[in-house]
């Protein structure tokens, strides 16, 4: 029942903080929160924010980079359509953390459509992808999600979408 705001700096030059902001319009943002910079770094760095409080329905995200002066810059707006909150709440991704070649996901849906699994880095980058037709019945669905594959240890998202909207993600550690 939130959304996930991840985003990754590669270099970092008196980066103070990062702001998150949401809208409906593209007009009117509202806060989401901020989290610290690091100041300088020459490092590959990773930040993530939780928006507890998302609005129904398709809504925008930016991302706001605030430097020590004062000077800021926005990146482009991000496309979240939030809802499926029944899916969301009747599915379990386990084992969590994993060892990186087992990994399943079960839902009840009583929905019908295309479903389409995503794994992929913190990052974003795609690793595997499933899709699976629901048949509208109140039906128990369990997937072996890493049949086949061996994950290199780190964090991961699994990004589960309905006929094209996304309706949950779930991360999860590979040790």
């Amino acid at each position: 029942n939130s959304v996930l705001l991840t985003w990754v700096t590669l270099a970092e030059i008196n980066n103070d903080f990062f702001t998150i902001e949401k809208t409906k319009d593209g007009v009117n943002f509202e806060l989401v929160g901020n989290v610290k910079g690091a100041g300088n770094s020459i490092e590959k760095l990773s930040y993530e924010l939780i928006d507890a409080s998302p609005y129904d329905g398709v809504s925008y995200y930016r991302l706001k980079q605030t430097d020590f002066n004062g000077e800021y810059t926005y990146s482009e707006l991000r496309a979240v359509e939030f809802g499926g909150a029944d899916l969301v709440s009747n599915s379990k991704l386990y084992p969590n953390p994993t060892n990186g070649d087992e990994l399943y996901f079960n839902l009840v849906s009583d929905k019908s459509g295309k479903l389409n699994l995503e794994i992929r880095t913190i990052e974003g980058e795609l690793v595997k992808s499933r899709l699976v037709l629901l048949d509208g019945l109140d039906t128990i669905y369990e997937f072996e999600l890493l049949k086949g594959t061996q994950l290199a240890v780190g964090t991961y998202m699994l990004t589960y979408r309905l006929d094209d909207k996304v309706i949950g993600t779930k991360r999860f550690i590979v040790k």
